[in-house]
């Protein structure tokens, strides 16, 4: 059984003390205290008055939903790796993945994607939950004497939400037999949330019980050497799953090409701009380093400004704004097979990036352009605009003067050095192709 100080550490990233007082993990003000004997927590917030025990922590745990999406991910992922090895020419979720996209098999197999199979049904995968939920709350029933007790409550209420829960995911997954699911994690890469996409369509459905979470952040291979350990620090943030897919299918290719272990980079999509879970972001990301789709009408730039209400962040794009066309998988796409020219068009240049403060309200926001060139920084110098470019003025500070939102200023801190690793040397740049494909 975990202690409270275990709880607040491994699951809220809060380190507490039995004695001490500290953050609450519900109001997040400051007047949680934690009990001697670290099996007791409670807030003193008169607003709040939250209260963690380690007895319903160690109940939590057999009643989980996360515990219910992991038996979900394993039969839906083998369900999909089993389709590499179908002999059939019919379009299915695998063969969009790797051909119709082009994401590297190797990221098929290590990513935390399924299709959902023929017939799936997912009460099977909640009947264990639900039991061991059902007899927590025979138990306590049966331990009661008098009133229900607080203990008894909860456990019912957990009850519940798991049996309403299993009803909104079995309506969610109904009539989707071989759509790609994107399984998304929370700070700790425990399973929160899904969001199904119809291969070969733009149909999307989301399954978000609580946190939206983060898609694609498990393959980071961090650095070991310690003059690049603090670069474990930088998380890149797409906005579309097949941005973060494509990029770490991009390294794996430069790894055959030259033989060079490499490993993923620190990354990950949040699936949507409006729906982005800025509270996981917050917690994973010391330096993060936002890649926003350079859509024409401006709003993937949207992300950014909502992350820079609550942290500082460094933003950059891709050079072509051709709506649909401009994001990074489709800048990656469109080198073709060449993948050494790709490496190059992504990690040509020296690098300009934006940095954002954060700011309490809207019309606080200011956009701190650095202005300055990255000395040493993501790539090598080189004749190609590579993908993490500056914005142009037409995309923030026009579009900030005109809105009164924001104010120019130069410098904030030090561009992200080294996101990509620096191993070619200068060649003769590469273009991607004029033609598009616009699959999103």
């Amino acid at each position: 059984m975990r202690t409270i100080s275990q709880i607040l550490l491994e699951d809220y990233s809060i380190r507490l003390r039995p004695g001490a007082k500290g953050e609450c993990p519900q109001c997040h003000g400051h007047n949680f205290s934690i009990k001697h004997g670290d099996q007791l927590g409670k807030c003193f917030s008169p607003q709040c008055g939250y209260t963690l025990t380690a007895a319903r922590d160690h109940e939590h745990a057999h009643a989980s939903l996360p515990r219910v999406l992991d038996s979900v991910y394993e039969a839906c992922h083998h369900a999909l790796l089993d389709l590499a090895s179908r002999p059939t020419s019919a379009q299915n979720a695998y063969r969009y993945l790797t051909e119709e996209r082009g994401i590297h098999p190797q990221v098929v197999n290590d990513a935390l994607l399924g299709v959902v199979p023929a017939g799936f049904d997912v009460r099977t995968h909640f009947q264990p939950v639900l039991a061991d939920a059902e007899a927590d709350v025979a138990r306590l029933k049966r331990e009661q004497r008098g009133r229900p007790t607080k203990q008894y409550e909860t456990a019912a209420k957990r009850l519940t939400d798991l049996q309403e829960t299993q009803q909104r995911l079995h309506e969610c997954l109904a009539h989707k037999a071989a759509w790609l699911i994107f399984f998304y994690t929370d700070a700790h890469h425990r399973l929160v949330a899904l969001r199904l996409r119809q291969p070969y369509t733009k149909k999307f459905v989301s399954f978000k019980p609580g946190s939206a979470g983060v898609f694609g952040r498990e393959l980071f291979t961090p650095y070991v050497t310690p003059d690049k350990q603090p670069l474990n620090g930088f998380l890149l943030v797409v906005e579309g799953e097949f941005n973060v897919l494509q990029l770490q299918a991009l390294m794996v290719r430069y790894e055959e090409a030259t033989g060079e272990t490499l490993g993923y980079l620190n990354a990950c999509a949040v699936g949507g701009v409006l729906g982005a879970d800025l509270d996981t972001l917050t917690r994973v990301a010391q330096h993060p380093v936002i890649v926003y789709d350079h859509d024409t009408n401006q709003a993937g730039f949207e992300l950014v400004r909502r992350l820079q209400q609550v942290m500082p962040v460094e933003a950059c794009t891709t050079p072509l704004p051709c709506g649909e066309k401009s994001d990074l998988d489709s800048y990656i796409r469109d080198f073709g097979q060449d993948h050494m020219a790709a490496w190059e068009g992504s990690n040509a240049h020296k690098r300009e990036l934006t940095a954002l403060s954060p700011c309490s309200t809207p019309s606080s926001c200011r956009l701190l352009l650095s202005v300055r060139a990255c000395t040493g920084s993501m790539g090598q110098p080189g004749s190609h605009r590579g993908f993490l470019m500056p914005p142009t003025p037409s995309t923030t500070a026009e579009k900030a003067a005109q809105t009164g939102e924001a104010r120019l200023e130069t410098g904030l801190r030090p561009p992200a050095l080294h996101l990509l690793p620096q191993r070619l040397q200068p060649q003769p740049a590469h273009q991607p192709t004029a033609h598009h494909d616009a699959r999103g």
